[in-house]
């Protein structure tokens, strides 16, 4: 697969997802993807696999209020990397944030993505915005909590 074309069907699957049809997207992403968010983003934390991926997302969305708004600014390629530079917008009981984002996308030889990271222009203002966002299903728990809750910090 070369640079171009793996940029465009990730930026073509990408607009489709914002635009309301998540399956080209969805696909794109191995079953073990892994979700590296930034600060407090989503919640923050390391997500392992599609399914907790997802269901983080579609927990933040509901908690945002209208759901988050991304546009798409440009998408570019490397090799197996690609990087989606994009303007996030939510609101939430009173609080908004307002940022470019870039996120890193590495593509297994499959066509997969296999990895996912996102870095925020202003990562303090994100993390006050997500602050009270605190999801913890499937093993999604944020950084701090999951380090907390894990046996070798109670020793």
């Amino acid at each position: 697969m070369t640079t171009r074309p793996l940029a465009k069907r990730l930026r073509d699957a990408y607009e489709r997802f914002l635009e309301g049809n998540p399956e080209a997207l969805v696909a794109m992403l191995a079953d073990d993807v892994v979700y590296e968010l930034s600060g407090r983003h989503l919640g923050g934390g390391v997500l392992r696999g599609k399914t907790v991926v997802l269901e983080r997302i579609a927990a933040a969305a509901q908690w945002c209020e209208p759901p988050p708004k991304i546009v798409v600014v440009e998408v570019v390629s490397a090799g197996a990397l690609v990087v989606s530079l994009e303007r996030f917008v939510a609101e939430c009981r009173g609080a908004r944030v307002d940022q470019h984002a870039a996120v890193v996308w590495r593509f297994a030889p499959d066509g997969r993505c296999v990895e996912m990271s996102t870095c925020f222009e202003d990562q303090e203002a994100v993390d006050r915005f997500w602050e009270p966002f605190t999801p913890d299903r499937r093993g999604a728990l944020p950084r701090a909590r999951a380090r907390a809750a894990s046996p070798r910090a109670r020793r």
